[in-house]
C-alpha cells in the first residue's frame, strides 16, 4: 500500500529495510533509527539485541534496550506512541518496564523491526503523533 500521497509535508516515512539498513524517505540508514515527524536520526546507543538468548541473559538484554529508550527523552511531548522494532523477533516488554518510560509518550508497543515499520507508517498516514526506535534486523 502507497501511503506517500497521504503524508504531510516533510513526514518521514520508512519505505524499506532489509538486513543491516533502512530507507526513510530517500535515505539509507546503515544503523539502528529513531523515526518521527520530519526527522529520523541514528540510534547510536541502540543495544545489541540480534542474538535469541534466554534467562538472565534475556533480563539483561531487556534492561539494556530500556536503558536505550529511555535516553531518547527528548522525544517526550513530540509523540503519543512509540513503537520499538525489536529485531527479527518481538518480545514481551514487562509492564514494569512500561512503567519506566511512561514519560516518554503515553503508549510503547514493542514487535518485530518489519511490524513496527509498516505500523509506523500506517499511522503517520493517519497522522498520528508517532515515533519508532528501530534495530536493525
Amino acid at each position: 500500500m502507497d501511503v506517500t500521497p497521504l503524508l504531510g509535508k516533510n513526514q518521514k516515512i520508512v519505505q524499506s529495510y532489509a538486513a543491516g539498513r533502512f530507507r526513510i524517505s530517500g535515505i539509507v540508514f546503515e544503523t539502528d533509527v529513531v523515526v518521527w515527524g520530519s526527522t529520523a536520526l541514528p540510534w547510536p546507543q541502540a543495544p545489541d539485541f540480534g542474538e535469541e538468548v534466554m534467562g538472565s541473559d534475556r533480563e539483561r538484554q531487556i534492561e539494556n534496550l530500556l536503558s536505550s529508550i529511555a535516553e531518547l527523552d527528548f522525544l517526550s511531548g513530540e509523540i503519543e506512541i512509540l513503537l520499538v522494532g525489536s529485531g527479527e523477533r518481538g518480545f514481551v516488554f514487562p509492564p514494569s518496564a512500561r512503567q519506566k518510560l511512561k514519560g516518554i509518550c503515553s503508549s510503547i508497543e514493542v514487535m518485530d523491526t518489519g511490524a513496527a515499520c509498516r505500523t509506523f507508517n500506517v499511522l503517520t498516514a493517519e497522522g498520528r503523533k508517532v515515533g519508532a526506535a528501530l534495530l536493525r534486523i
